[in-house]
């Protein structure tokens, strides 16, 4: 008796076919995600680094405010203490330098007079909040909507105001200490006295720049703040 022929295979339904595919489809997919996920989380992690940089920045710019305020008061005491020992004899003054625009409007904001000092409406926003002391909550949605090259214009324009503060008194300077140095033996002390009240002048009218500056580096570390945030819960999400 000859040998049955062997059955003929079943059809395998579209189920059976997926099936063997399914898991290294899943695995391969999964991968991808856990691969989206690192790569979000290495870039809130970067975001997170810039804002502790301008923090630092900021930092930098109260300090310089503060060490001008204290130069100022140094100075002032200097110039007092020259007039009281060398006994004082008026001499001639030049036009005395008056504050710079920028840095006059900086110290009325700061003040709470007049406005931000940022041309940029979203840039001033954050300021207004970042100066209120307001909540994270609150500010963090604001700077999500500042433009990156708009605050970073500011930022340079800031810095500039500042170079150019510091100049404005080199005039006044070069006088006085041209001054002090052909001055009579009975106006010496006098002349090195009014040496040292340009100075202080000088250190008190630049010493307000340097906040104006830090606001905007503030402003530059919630924005930095905002795009880490958003991209740890994007890694979240992917995870």
């Amino acid at each position: 008796m000859a040998d049955a022929p062997p059955p003929a295979d079943e059809p395998r339904s579209l189920f059976d076919r997926l099936g063997a595919a399914l898991p290294v489809a899943l695995t391969a997919l999964s991968t991808v995600f856990a691969g989206m996920s690192t790569g979000e989380l290495s870039r809130a992690m970067y975001w997170r680094s810039t804002a502790a940089q301008d923090q630092a920045k900021a930092n930098d710019q109260w300090s310089l405010a503060g060490f001008k305020r204290d130069r100022a008061l140094v100075c002032e005491t200097t110039a007092e203490t020259l007039r009281a020992v060398g006994g004082y004899k008026p001499v001639a003054e030049p036009p005395k330098t008056p504050t710079p625009e920028f840095v006059r409007r900086v110290g009325e904001w700061a003040r709470g007079k007049g406005d931000p000092p940022a041309a940029d409406a979203g840039v001033r926003a954050v300021l207004v909040a970042v100066h209120a002391g307001d909540a994270d909550a609150e500010v963090l949605p604001l700077a999500r909507k500042v433009d990156p090259a708009g605050l970073n214009a500011e930022i340079a324009a800031g810095l500039r105001n500042v170079t150019e503060a510091e100049k404005e008194f080199n005039a006044e300077l070069a006088a006085v200490k041209g001054q002090a140095t052909t001055a009579a033996n009975d106006t010496k002390a006098s002349a090195a006295a009014l040496r040292y009240d340009v100075d202080s002048r000088r250190y008190r009218a630049e010493a307000p720049a340097h906040p104006g500056v830090g606001f905007l580096y503030e402003v530059r570390v919630t924005t930095s703040t905002a795009a880490s945030d958003r991209h740890r819960h994007r890694s979240e999400n992917f995870f």
